[in-house]
């Protein structure tokens, strides 16, 4: 992929405190989740499952999302399962480039509510 027509990929962390007054991190991701920018994305998450919280995943505001990205969610919810780490995904519609992208790969969410072995939709009312 050209990088030159990438657009940044962009993350902000935000402590706060969700219902019941429990210690969050909301993780938010902007701009393009590709093959270029999966290492900002790494680290982001590495970031921010060090502050030992449960995060709230907003993937709202990406723009574009290849297999690469799909990959690193895989990794996450495999690791996150294996150490019991609360980690939740907020709700996409059909047409966002994540669904898309999943979609393509085979990889939809679950009804019982998990996607990539990650908690799907986030269902907490404190980001509303």
């Amino acid at each position: 992929m050209d990088s030159s027509k990438t657009d940044r990929l962009s993350d902000h962390l935000t402590n706060f405190s969700g219902e019941q007054g429990k210690e969050k991190v909301l993780l938010t991701l902007t701009g393009s989740a590709v093959i270029d920018t999966a290492i900002i994305a790494a680290a982001a998450f590495k970031k921010a499952l060090g502050q030992s919280k449960p995060l709230i995943v907003n993937l709202t505001a990406l723009t574009e999302v290849d297999a690469s990205f799909i990959q690193l969610l895989l990794a996450l919810g495999k690791s996150v399962k294996a150490i019991g780490f609360d980690v939740s995904l907020n709700l996409l519609n059909d047409d966002h480039a994540l669904v898309k992208a999943a979609r393509l790969s085979g990889i939809m969410p679950l009804a019982a509510g998990s996607w990539f072995n990650l908690t799907y939709p986030y269902s907490g009312r404190d980001l509303e």
